[in-house]
């Protein structure tokens, strides 16, 4: 939704095209950029999936039915451009002779990525392929798009909301329940067992003297993991919030973990936001040593590494945040300058002066599909 965000901001006539209901016609876009954090409105198309909108139609398996809708819309629009993140509407596009901007995060180990990046190359609508690593970039180079096709640039945040009055932190804490003097840990996101879940819990069980706190996951998520995290009782596991709200909860924290696990497919390439949303926040963060962390914090330069699937090694990481306030704060003003130079607004103008340079000289159409 930030990359919407700042592509609307590039290109005036831009839309994104997400699923609606017929019972709600007339359905305000202010709650769904107000989840999300949009401080700048833009046009949202919606496309209706029924008389009710079934939360499980946003779900990745019912992505089908959605392109099935978007492709009628985008056979009547004939966008300038249409960029999505979904397969089976980028197939769509090329078939229909649309120009196509595919952005992924997605890559080996997942085959229906790799096939279609097999099948982009031999079109000649196809405007080019966003990714975020260099590691990806290769992959698909290897199966057939050309590197001019491809653009691998990271994602960005939006570090003026991370700027926060002493207030907030304040106010956070206390709404989280955090006693005055308490060390607390906060992590954000996916609950996905490869996220490293297991070892948030083991490094939880290891320092009792340390509050930890997990935002993500809805309740059946938060529910698998309550036999190991019962007994563990300075943890606790809330479902996610609006994104709108995610700065004042950060501000909270003294530390932000990303503890992948090196079981994770994704390891060579995964991007994680939600790195960037604690860098962003000036707090001091501790990541798994994988290939692609390793890369996003600049060789470590912006974040402690440790050994993935190591409670023990992320336990003394957190000792020496704790214990030396200078490092720490030293690590999160340094985080911080580094986001201020990745803005959603530059990699929009870069995504977009890459591939498609005349919209931002014309007003022409460039349509966005929303099932990212």
């Amino acid at each position: 939704m930030k990359m919407s965000e700042a592509l609307a901001a590039l290109v005036p006539s831009f839309a994104l095209v997400i699923p609606g209901a017929l019972a709600a016609v007339a359905a305000s876009d202010a709650a769904i950029f107000d989840w999300y954090g949009v401080r700048r409105p833009f046009p949202l198309h919606r496309l209706p999936m029924g008389w009710h909108l079934d939360p499980r139609e946003l779900e990745r398996s019912n992505w089908r039915r959605f392109s099935a809708r978007a492709r009628w819309y985008a056979r009547l629009l004939r966008p300038r451009l249409l960029m999505t993140r979904c397969h089976e509407t980028a197939d769509y596009a090329l078939r229909d002779g649309l120009p196509l901007l595919f952005e992924t995060h997605d890559g080996p180990g997942h085959p229906k990525t790799m096939e279609l990046m097999a099948r982009l190359g031999r079109y000649r609508r196809l405007k080019g392929v966003v990714t975020t690593s260099e590691t990806l970039k290769q992959a698909f180079c290897e199966v057939g798009v050309r590197p001019e096709q491809v653009l691998a640039t990271p994602n960005a945040v939006d570090v003026a909301r991370f700027e926060l009055p002493p207030a907030a932190r304040a106010r956070a804490r206390m709404e989280l329940r955090a006693e005055e003097g308490t060390f607390l840990v906060a992590y954000t996101g996916s609950l996905k067992p490869y996220k490293g879940i297991d070892t948030l819990i083991a490094t939880a069980r290891l320092r009792p003297q340390y509050g930890f706190v997990t935002i993500g996951g809805d309740a059946k998520d938060i529910a698998a993991w309550q036999t190991d995290a019962a007994a563990v009782p300075n943890l606790s596991m809330l479902p996610f919030v609006p994104n709108s709200e995610l700065p004042g909860y950060l501000a909270a924290a003294d530390a932000c973990l990303v503890p992948n696990s090196s079981a994770d497919r994704t390891a060579g390439w995964t991007f994680s936001l939600k790195l960037y949303e604690y860098l962003a926040a000036a707090r001091p963060v501790i990541a798994s040593d994988i290939p692609s962390l390793r890369s996003a914090t600049d060789g470590g330069e912006l974040a402690l590494l440790v050994p993935p699937d190591d409670p023990g090694a992320v336990a003394a990481a957190l000792d020496r945040l704790q214990q030396d306030p200078a490092l720490a704060a030293r690590l999160g003003e340094r985080g911080r300058r580094r986001m201020a130079e990745r803005t959603w607004r530059q990699r929009a103008r870069c995504v977009i002066e890459t591939f498609a340079p005349e919209l931002l000289e014309e007003q022409g159409a460039l349509a966005r599909h929303g099932c990212s």
